[in-house]
């Protein structure tokens, strides 16, 4: 009896981390701008492999808890189908991880991509307003 207690307190404690993971990633993932509070100080490199570091440990909470649940309340017979489905769901975990991971670079390389543009944009005209003060200063010489 002790040992399922012990075993309860212990998923308790692993469903509290998955929760608060989850939330964590849903507000990194949906609402984006947070991680401009802290890339300053850490700097891109470091943020992405602490948010990475975040999603694994987030991936193995809830592996944990997949599986012990499994081992709790569907007992022995269950084992090997629970960790099929670990496997699996771990697998789609990192898919959706590296698609995620992916996404948000080609986001960053189109925004870079889009300011490289403006600059050149921002070239061109400038190169025009100096041919136009040349056409000025021409036409001022011919008066």
């Amino acid at each position: 009896m002790t040992s399922r207690v012990f075993m309860h307190k212990q998923i308790s404690i692993q469903a509290c981390a998955y929760v608060f993971l989850f939330v964590w990633m849903y507000v990194y993932m949906c609402l984006g701008n947070v991680e401009y509070m802290y890339v300053c100080i850490c700097g891109r490199f470091l943020h992405d492999m602490f948010m990475c570091t975040c999603v694994c440990v987030f991936f193995v909470c809830a592996c944990v808890c997949f599986i012990e649940l499994c081992d709790v309340y569907l007992k022995y017979y269950a084992n090997h189908f629970c960790i099929i489905c670990e496997y699996i769901y771990v697998c789609v975990c990192v898919c959706v991880c590296v698609c995620v991971c992916v996404w948000r670079e080609r986001e960053r390389e189109r925004e870079r991509e889009r300011e490289r543009e403006r600059e050149r944009e921002r070239e061109r005209e400038r190169e025009r307003e100096r041919e136009r003060e040349r056409e000025r200063e021409r036409e001022r010489e011919r008066e």
